[in-house]
């Protein structure tokens, strides 16, 4: 449920939050966006607490009803950095150990993702270990059209895992277009079938907006798995088929999460109990899923995940 925090920021709560995630809008569409209010709130469904807030430019577009284009990247990231104060004293406030703080990541949508990996490489008053990761959902490599521009250079200073959630189909970055960037070991992308900047796929592809966004499709039969075989392997997984290409952005993103919070092995305070078999693209050099098993090359955030909700440790 969406509530408000202090004067001008929305939080979803969770239960039982493994970690706070600090949430920016892209360029065009404010902080309570149909994308940000879904993303959010399936974040939070996963034991991500998830706070938003907007830039200046956004919100005096909010006060003044008029347009106005984004601000320079100085004042965008110092408006962050202040942001990520307001974030950790949330994170200390959710910590069930005294005197500590939950682990506080930060991300956004596009615009507000590159940000979040700027701030996290550059600083920018903000202290590296205070920030646990970084967040992009759907990141601007390039500007549309021009691959050879790219916006990647802060990228090797990242001292933080950084996950990037990524249409197909964006035109900001398509995977034939990435695959030659040489992106740091650090960064690790997730391809969501047929989507496009927003993770909008195409109608033949028998896909909706919330599933990539948020869901993953479950095939409890053969014939319901035939008609995803046209766009991503399947496995039977702990007696339930799990299409390998369906698994949606918010389930991946509090995986990357979890998984970087415990060591690989601990148990995982989440609210996720069912296996999702799928292989990042990235991981394998290719545009397609992989065909690997759970026995093999499975990364260990998408492994089984103990169900009995307790923390680590």
């Amino acid at each position: 449920m969406t509530e408000r925090f202090g004067v001008d920021c929305l939080y979803d709560r969770a239960e039982k939050p493994v970690a706070v995630l600090l949430l920016a809008h892209g360029a065009g569409a404010a902080m309570d966006s149909d994308f940000m209010n879904t993303m959010a709130a399936a974040l939070a469904s996963h034991s991500v607490a998830v706070l938003r807030f907007e830039f200046p430019y956004m919100q005096r577009r909010r006060d003044e009803q008029r347009q106005f284009p984004p601000d320079r990247a100085p004042k965008l990231l110092a408006a962050f950095a202040e942001r990520v104060r307001e974030a950790r004293s949330l994170a200390a406030e959710l910590s069930e150990i005294p005197d500590g703080a939950l682990p506080l990541w930060i991300g956004g949508k596009s615009m507000g993702g590159r940000m979040a990996s700027m701030l996290a490489a550059e600083g920018n008053g903000v202290a590296a270990q205070d920030v646990a990761g970084v967040i992009a959902l759907g990141y601007p490599f390039h500007p549309p059209g021009k691959p050879e521009k790219t916006r990647i250079d802060h990228l090797p200073a990242l001292t933080a895992p950084m996950l990037v959630c990524q249409g197909e189909r964006d035109p900001f970055g398509k995977p034939d277009e990435v695959s030659d960037y040489g992106l740091p070991e650090r960064v690790q992308l997730h391809w969501l079938p047929s989507g496009d900047h927003d993770f909008k796929p195409l109608k033949r592809s028998g896909l909706q907006q919330q599933d990539l966004q948020r869901l993953w499709v479950l095939c409890r039969s053969s014939k319901d798995c035939s008609k995803h075989r046209k766009w991503g392997e399947t496995w039977k997984c702990v007696g339930i088929t799990v299409s390998a290409r369906a698994v949606g952005a918010a389930l991946v993103v509090a995986r990357f999460i979890a998984g970087n919070v415990c060591p690989v092995g601990k148990r995982i305070s989440t609210q996720v109990s069912l296996v999702a078999c799928y292989v990042v693209s990235a991981w394998t050099g290719k545009g397609m899923a992989s065909r690997a098993r759970l026995s093999g090359s499975v990364p260990a955030i998408f492994s089984v995940t103990d169900s009995s909700r307790q923390p680590c440790g």
